[in-house]
This record gives structure tokens, sequence and C-alpha cells, in this order.
């Protein structure tokens, strides 16, 4: 997931119209060979009365099994100002994966190796020239 979809569902979450929803059906499928994505269909009413409707994927391992299932009632956030499709699902929303945070430590350690072998590779000074008389 990339970082531009986790801060935006985290906008939503944190400034949006919070309403409850109601998943009208939910299909779970292999995408590889330990992952499994559900996606979701979710109805939802705005408060003037209009209903909405949106579908939302989200990963995960077999072993999580789906994610939600239809008939489930689920709190939905959305952002009035944008379309319904960009609602967001407070337990199915986009979070940092792993990548980002191996990628950091990856980093981390590549920079403690580089300042301990950039230090004890230094020579040492050469002594000052003798003089000589």
């Amino acid at each position: 997931m990339t970082g531009f979809h986790v801060e935006t569902d985290r906008h939503i979450i944190d400034h949006g119209v919070r309403v409850e929803g109601i998943v009208e059906s939910a299909d779970f499928r292999h995408v590889g060979e330990q992952t499994y994505e559900t996606t979701i269909w979710v109805r939802y009413d705005h408060p003037d009365g209009t209903s909405a409707r949106f579908e939302k994927s989200v990963r995960g391992s077999h072993e999580q099994g789906p994610k939600a299932k239809a008939g489930e009632t689920v709190t939905v956030f959305y952002d009035p100002h944008t379309n319904p499709e960009e609602a967001v699902v407070e337990n199915l929303r986009a979070r940092y994966g792993a990548g980002p945070l191996v990628f950091a430590v990856l980093l981390l350690v590549m920079g403690m190796f580089e300042a301990l072998f950039t230090a004890a590779s230094v020579p040492e000074p050469l002594p000052p020239p003798r003089e000589t008389a």
C-alpha cells in the first residue's frame, strides 16, 4: 500500500463523517502463495438520506480469513467533499505494510556498519618528520 493511500485513509478517518454501513457482499479469494484478498461492497446512508455504495479490497494471510462478511455492520468514514468511493471502513483502512519497516531497519544496519568500518579503516596519522642536523 502506498503512503498516499495510508495518509488519505488516515485523513478521512480523522476529519470525515462517521456513519454505520452494511456489507452487502464479500469475496474472499487467493491472490498469491500465502496471500488472500477480501473485497467487500458496502452501502451506507448520508445524513441527508441519500445512499452510497463503494467497494474496498484488503489483503491478508489465509490464516486471518475474510476481513468482513455479508450482512455485517461496519463503521464507515467519508469526506462529504469527495466521491463516495473514497469512503473508508474503520477496520479495513490502508496501513503501512512490513516493507517500509524492513527498508528502514536495513538502512539503519547499513549505516551502523558504515560508521564502524569507516572509523576502523582510517589510518593513524604519520608521525612528524624528524629534523636531521
